[in-house]
């Protein structure tokens, strides 16, 4: 026969009430660390699984955490994503929550999916929502949905999205601002002048934010400041945040020739996308173009040459996250902005401009 909660308790010492609480994480002061240890370990011994349909009887909870995230190419496969996710998982299965996934498919010609508030909302399914990755929505779409949640009154946390979307709403990311800074900053100290900043689509939330930041910064640090004084023709490409759409939008800029000595992808999977691209042009990087990423995903060090990149602390976000919601389950609705922040990762895919390495001569005839 299946352990039972009364089992736990007899085993710990305890009441069933603190066993309840502790395994739902409500217990808070009620229960010492100490007794909240002995009833965790108590739970593990005898390999006791709560039966959530009873305990949403009682608590009015599923025990489930969903987590809508835009459809964008294959989910599986972005690291930062699953990091992230990684992350949330890490929290929920301590708590003893599921995790429920939502994607929206995007429909034909459509650039970006919709939060699908009302469903979600009434969904009997899951007690909050992790909004994850919402730079692929638009600025209006994201601002009506995220009042549109809370009318309903899902408990949801907005993660991988900064600046906050209003001081009511809870959200964890990191500033575009800060990363552009840490670049820009390694980019221009090594000489620099003219960049290209290969990023989203510019009508999406953070591509806005990341391009104007970077026309500003730029700007202010470089003297070649007419290079950055047109709308952004000269120095903005849109990837996609994917490999293929990098390569393409890098390609077609160096057939049509650009004066640009360096390239600052807003995803490593852009970067290696620019890499592909220079190296079938015939150019070195970084003798010829030098190439920086964000993220720091496992591949950016294993490409030839390994990625200089902004390390992303995508698997803090997914548990900083994943706290805040349950606290808000827990009665906590006070709303929290936190910012996390990059490091920056110097390898061998950027170099001084204007040290250029002759090719190496062919070998002599014997």
């Amino acid at each position: 026969m299946a352990p039972r909660l009364n089992d736990v308790a007899r085993v710990a010492g305890v009441s069933p009430t603190a066993v309840s609480l502790v395994l739902r994480g409500e217990h808070g002061s009620r229960v010492s660390a100490e007794t909240a240890r002995r009833i965790q370990e108590a739970a593990r011994r005898l390999n006791y699984v709560p039966n959530r349909m009873a305990r949403g009887l009682v608590t009015r909870r599923s025990g489930m955490i969903g987590l809508w995230v835009p459809f964008h190419g294959p989910l599986l496969l972005n690291f930062f994503l699953g990091q992230l996710l990684a992350g949330v998982q890490h929290v929920a299965q301590e708590r003893g929550f599921d995790l429920v996934l939502y994607s929206e498919p995007q429909e034909a010609g459509a650039r970006y999916g919709s939060i699908p508030a009302q469903r979600l909302a009434s969904s009997s399914v899951i007690d909050g929502l992790l909004l994850v990755s919402t730079r692929y929505t638009t600025p209006e779409s994201l601002h009506g949905n995220l009042d549109r949640l809370a009318e309903l009154g899902m408990p949801f946390v907005v993660a991988n999205h900064w600046p906050p979307v209003s001081s009511r709403y809870s959200c964890v990311g990191i500033a575009e601002d800060e990363r552009i800074r840490l670049a820009l900053n390694h980019l221009v100290g090594l000489g620099h002048q003219r960049i290209l900043l290969l990023g989203g689509d510019p009508s999406s939330v953070t591509a806005q934010k990341a391009w104007q930041a970077f026309r500003e910064q730029a700007r202010a640090q470089s003297v070649d400041r007419e290079w950055y004084d047109t709308a952004g023709g000269r120095w903005y490409l849109e990837g996609g945040y994917d490999e293929s759409r990098a390569y393409t939008a890098v390609f077609r800029k160096l057939l049509a020739g650009s004066q640009a000595t360096a390239i600052l992808a807003m995803s490593d999977e852009m970067a290696i996308g620019a890499l592909r691209a220079l190296r079938e042009r015939g150019m070195r990087v970084p003798a010829d173009m030098s190439v920086m990423g964000c993220d720091d995903i496992i591949l950016a060090s294993y490409v030839d040459p390994p990625i200089t990149t902004l390390r992303s602390p995508a698997f803090q976000m997914g548990v900083t996250a994943a706290e805040i919601l349950l606290a808000q389950l827990n009665g906590d609705s006070r709303p929290q902005q936190v910012m996390l922040h990059s490091e920056l990762v110097v390898r061998a895919s950027t170099g001084p401009y204007g040290q250029r390495e002759e090719s190496p001569e062919a070998p002599a005839a014997p």
